[in-house]
């Protein structure tokens, strides 16, 4: 879509979540926005206006440092910024710290771009590179993973440092063991809805990137069967 469009489409999703019950977020896809200020410009005073956080998703490593600059306007604008940030790229860690500096809110994934001057980076270790690096921060993070050991695990050392987080999901993903871990360790679940006519080849690809995915769905489903057994019994 021309950049223009995407920045309309981006418009009616930040003043759409204005009026949820509780309080929301819009990823704004900057890359075919073409990382255009101008563009950008309007977006932010809505979320500002709305009290809705602006986040940024990270992309390919050629785009970080564009991306930076959009998140340093976005705070610039006085508004609420979110950063995603892969723990597959060797960098990461350093833009954790650069950008809960600025008082951005991070949401850490794994990534799926790697990191082209280290791309057998080990994307579970760099994630809790990541994690560790947020540890002791005034920001809210975001622990965004369907790997429930990984979850777990980066769950306990933020809360051990005294840092509030969250636990992320996306949405169309199996998620029955992680809402258990989310009550069991008292932290709130956020889901992560994709939108657009491009929604389902992103849950798709995703799957099919990652063939575990597959596997998560069938515990899931078992685990469906099981609750459902149990409250007949």
């Amino acid at each position: 879509d021309p950049p223009a469009k995407v920045a309309d489409i981006s418009l009616r999703a930040l003043q759409a979540v204005q009026s949820l019950p509780l309080p929301s977020y819009v990823s704004l896809k900057v890359p075919p926005m073409h990382y255009d200020p101008v563009l950008l410009q309007p977006l932010l005073a809505c979320a500002k206006a709305g009290g809705v956080r602006a986040h940024f998703d990270s992309h390919g490593i050629d785009m970080a440092e564009s991306t930076l600059r959009c998140v340093r306007q976005a705070v610039d604008a006085g508004c609420q910024a979110g950063l995603t940030i892969p723990g597959c790229w060797a960098r990461s860690a350093a833009d954790a710290r650069l950008v809960t500096g600025w008082g951005v809110r991070v949401r850490v994934v794994k990534g799926e771009w790697p990191d082209p001057d280290d791309p057998r980076r080990d994307g579970t270790a760099g994630f809790l590179e990541v994690i560790d690096a947020l540890c002791g921060s005034s920001q809210e993070v975001a622990v965004a993973t369907h790997d429930p050991i990984t979850a777990r695990e980066s769950i306990r050392r933020l809360q051990a440092a005294g840092t509030r987080c969250e636990l992320e999901l996306l949405f169309g993903m199996p998620m029955r063991s992680l809402l258990a871990l989310a009550a069991e360790t008292r932290v709130a679940v956020r889901l992560y809805i994709p939108f657009g006519t491009a929604w389902w080849p992103y849950s798709l690809g995703k799957a099919l990137q990652r063939p575990q995915i597959f596997w998560w769905l069938l515990v899931d489903a078992l685990l469906g069967v099981r609750q459902w057994w149990q409250r007949r019994g």
